[in-house]
């Protein structure tokens, strides 16, 4: 059975067959007798689409090309999108926080000219910058109902408005 998921993985996976492999994604659980091929090919297939889809969104946020390499990185080890966006928000935040220190160097470098005094040397360290305070962070909890093609229009608001969500479950009796 797991050189038939290895066969339709590998006929499936197009152009990410170099950066995401079957074990990443392997579901011990599909190896089971019950478990249906047809499923397995359906959530294979699945979890692909999401994977090029939330990479997709990476790109389409046109970083800077070392921070999309690195936020693709991030998300490539763990799948998680809100993960990749919180290394971005790290990224972008150091590189300002590197920036007003640079700024501020520059802004010294005259009055050191006009005071005609030996030059002191600094060493700035990551741990002297002052990080610049991100923006206030909320979190609510909810769930919807709607057709298919409503929640695939409520995923791309969201995408395209870098707000970062995650499923909950909740009890089947609960939502209907």
């Amino acid at each position: 059975k797991k050189e038939e998921i290895t066969k339709f993985f590998n006929e499936n996976i197009a152009d990410l067959k170099d950066i995401v492999s079957l074990d990443k994604i392997f579901n011990p659980k599909w190896i089971n007798s019950t478990y249906k091929m047809t499923t397995i090919q359906g959530e294979i297939i699945e979890k692909i689409g999401k994977i090029k889809g939330d990479l997709a969104v990476i790109t389409d946020l046109k970083l800077d090309s070392d921070f999309e390499l690195q936020v693709k990185d991030k998300y490539l080890q763990t799948f998680d999108f809100s993960l990749a966006m919180a290394e971005k928000t790290r990224l972008e935040t150091l590189k300002k926080a590197i920036n007003v220190q640079k700024s501020e160097q520059q802004d010294e470098e005259p009055e050191k000219k006009e005071n005609k005094e030996e030059p002191q040397q600094v060493t700035h360290t990551v741990e002297n910058i002052t990080p610049i305070k991100p923006e206030k962070i909320y979190y609510k909890e909810f769930w919807v109902k709607g057709t298919k093609q409503q929640l695939m229009a409520l995923g791309d608001y969201l995408k395209a408005n870098n707000i970062i969500y995650g499923g909950i479950e909740k009890c089947q009796s609960q939502i209907a």
